[in-house]
């Protein structure tokens, strides 16, 4: 694995034609969880994958859409036309300095524009590789039905990952009466009536966190291993 920390040589060196872009988001999560968690989730999963993987990891990208949470203070949003084009500059980059295997791994829920635009690259054949596109934001694992944004899972995650200690006082466990395309018109905050979270913060343990984070991670190996055997058997 190489990584923001490596040299430019050591990264020469280790010679990978495979690379991780993961892709998180600064908003709000509430008022127990820092506005970085998504992309520090994105990148410390991602280091892990990329131990296994041996791939060039990116920083993770901080930015994403976020236009549900701009109610809280702290969020930045990307429109979607503008993510896709920071992607197809960070993949074009990538393409010409010879890595062939380019994994866009998303860790925000409404970054809904990376999957067409992985697509796009890839039919538009302008270089000698691919992109492949990994979703691996929270809603997609077992349990995490309603639990959306700073919730168990996430809460639970930062408690073992994040150094610093969380606090829950005034945090309360919350399930809205929306439904999650409904935050197509309806902000994050409004919608659980001003708490920013989705789900059930209380539950977290440190316990948990480990498990999610070691799922996550496996997760993640197991796509890029079942995409590269295809490709590597088609190519």
């Amino acid at each position: 694995m190489v990584n923001k920390e490596n040299t430019s040589l050591e990264i020469k060196n280790a010679k990978t034609d495979i690379a991780l872009i993961p892709v998180g988001a600064t908003e709000q999560h509430a008022s127990h969880l820092p506005v970085k968690t998504d992309a520090f989730l994105a990148e410390k999963v991602c280091e892990e994958v990329a131990k296994e993987t041996g791939a060039y990891v990116l920083p993770a990208m901080p930015f994403g859409n976020s236009i549900e949470n701009m109610e809280g203070a702290g969020t930045v949003t990307l429109r979607p036309m503008t993510l896709r084009a920071v992607i197809f500059d960070l993949t074009e980059s990538l393409f010409r300095q010879g890595y062939k295997k380019i994994f866009v791994v998303n860790f925000h829920g409404a970054n809904f524009v990376l999957k067409p635009t992985v697509r796009e690259i890839n039919y538009e054949g302008k270089f000698n590789g691919k992109v492949f596109y990994v979703d691996s934001a929270y809603g997609k694992f077992e349990g995490a039905k309603m639990d959306l944004h700073s919730g168990d899972v996430e809460t639970s995650m930062m408690m073992y990952l994040w150094k610093k200690k969380l606090s829950l006082k005034n945090v309360k466990n919350v399930s809205p009466v929306y439904n999650r395309a409904d935050l197509d018109w309806v902000g994050m905050v409004s919608a659980t009536g001003g708490a920013g979270c989705w789900g059930f913060p209380l539950n977290a343990t440190l316990k948990k966190g480990k498990k999610e984070f070691e799922n996550r991670v496996a997760f993640v190996v197991k796509e890029i291993n079942r995409i590269l055997g295809l490709y590597n058997n088609i190519k």
